[in-house]
C-alpha cells in the first residue's frame, strides 16, 4: 500500500511539473510596437522616377511623389550643381521626409557618376552625401533606413 501511495505521489509531482512547464512555454510572439515614428506602410507614399524625352534619343530623369491612391502627384524640384542631373534611382527614408537619390555628372554626351544626394520631399536642402566614383564604376541607391 505504501508503494502504491508513493507511486501516486511521484506521478502527481511529475504531472504537475509537466503542466507548469507547458504553462511557462506559451506559443505566441508579441512584437514591440514603436511608441513614436511612422513606417512607410503607414505613410502610403510612392516615390518614382519619371523619364522625360528631352530630344531625339535623349531623356532626363525627374523625381516624383504621390499618395498610394495616385492623388497629390507632384514633381520634386531639386536644385543641383551645374552639370549634375538626377540619376535612375531614388528612395525615401522611413519617416517619409527625405529623398535619397543617385546623380550623374554630364560632360558632353557621356554621363559620369555624380554621387548620392539627399533632399527634403519639397526639394529643398539638397546635400551630397556620397562622392561619385572616378574609376568608371557607379554608386547606387538600394534603400535608405
Amino acid at each position: 500500500m505504501k508503494k502504491l501511495l508513493l507511486g501516486t505521489v511521484a506521478l502527481l509531482a511529475f504531472n504537475a511539473a509537466v503542466i507548469i512547464t507547458q504553462m511557462s512555454c506559451k506559443k505566441e510572439a508579441n512584437a514591440e510596437t514603436p511608441v513614436t515614428g511612422t513606417t512607410l506602410r503607414q505613410l502610403d507614399i510612392v516615390l518614382y522616377i519619371n523619364y522625360v524625352k528631352t530630344g531625339p534619343g535623349t531623356t532626363a530623369s525627374e523625381i516624383w511623389i504621390c499618395k498610394l491612391d495616385g492623388s497629390n502627384k507632384h514633381k520634386i524640384n531639386v536644385t543641383l550643381p551645374p552639370n549634375i542631373v538626377v540619376g535612375d534611382e531614388a528612395s525615401l527614408t522611413p519617416d517619409g521626409q527625405t529623398v535619397v537619390f543617385s546623380t550623374y555628372e554630364m560632360s558632353g554626351t557621356s554621363g559620369k557618376d555624380g554621387g548620392i544626394y539627399t533632399c527634403k520631399t519639397d526639394g529643398t536642402n539638397a546635400k551630397k552625401i556620397v562622392d561619385g566614383n572616378t574609376d568608371g564604376n557607379y554608386v547606387t541607391v538600394q534603400g535608405a533606413y
